[in-house]
């Protein structure tokens, strides 16, 4: 699908959120994944694949999604937020008190 628009990461971000509200959440993962290699440094790119990523229970790809963001950006709120959630759900509360407790300082 990508194929369609490559260059356009708007476009690609609109197709993912089609997919995912008309259920078909694993295409719409699909779609981000390619989007983050063409887009590698989008940070919205970036944080639409983690996304998604979570909806879909993917934690490791929306990890490394969210490290990619923070390498970018390393004071980004939302990516900090979500990954100190995804640490919690994993039981590392340390790490989750950490990323939520440097969102707060931000």
């Amino acid at each position: 699908m990508i194929d369609l628009q490559p260059l356009n990461k708007d476009a690609v971000i609109r197709m993912s959120a089609l997919h995912e509200k008309s259920g078909e959440v694993a295409k719409a993962v699909e779609i981000m994944k390619e989007a983050t290699v063409a887009f590698h440094d989008n940070v919205v790119v970036l944080l639409r694949a983690a996304e998604i990523a979570l909806l879909a229970g993917s934690l490791e790809y929306a990890k490394s999604y969210l490290y990619r963001i923070i390498k970018l950006e390393p004071k980004h709120e939302q990516a900090s937020r979500l990954l100190g959630d995804i640490f919690a759900k994993e039981g590392s509360k340390d790490k989750a008190w950490k990323n939520t407790w440097l969102s707060s300082t931000i």
